[in-house]
């Protein structure tokens, strides 16, 4: 049990890229230390691994560590995917991300290679020109709102944001 503890942690850091010196700075332990108790050893205090799973962000559940580490496999898939890009590549974020989420890019390779990252909010368009175009669209007979759009009670609001993941609806509108 120890063992999978120790590699589930180990795989929470590095997932996160969370370097062994930053770890050990915020934990107290020596690097050696540290090293066991992503072995998992039997020889670490249980505070040890506490420790450890408390820098990384991983205390509050301590049966359910990094089994199913979706906020590591996001950073994971970010970072991989900022090194899959090619030259003057361009990484794009749709939507807006949780307020304090940070991204673990190597922002040298961006500098070298010239690639870029964007968020991508309503289409990357200006509202203030894009709204007006749609309402005329929409008074045009070019633009079905009713068609992509339903009307819920704030009571029903869990409905809508269970419509519009199943895609039922694509825009949700609660009034």
């Amino acid at each position: 049990m120890l063992n999978e503890l120790g590699e589930r942690i180990r795989l929470a850091r590095l997932r996160r890229q969370v370097m062994c010196a930053t770890i050990c700075g915020r934990s107290s332990l020596s690097p050696r230390s540290l090293h066991r108790v992503e072995a998992g050893h039997s020889g670490m205090s249980l505070a040890m691994y506490l420790r450890v799973m408390a820098c990384l962000g991983l205390s509050g559940d301590f049966d359910a560590l990094a089994a199913d580490d979706k906020a590591g496999r996001r950073l994971q898939v970010l970072s991989n995917l900022a090194k899959a890009l090619s030259i003057r590549g361009t990484l794009a974020l749709v939507g807006a991300a949780r307020p304090g989420t940070e991204a673990p890019f190597e922002i040298g390779q961006s500098l070298v290679r010239g690639w870029s990252f964007k968020t991508i909010v309503q289409g990357s368009s200006v509202p203030q020109e894009f709204t007006p175009r749609l309402v005329s669209l929409w008074q045009q007979g070019r633009f079905p709102v009713e068609r992509v759009t339903r009307q819920y009670k704030f009571d029903d609001i869990n409905q809508a944001f269970a419509d519009s993941e199943s895609g039922a609806v694509v825009k949700p509108v609660v009034v």
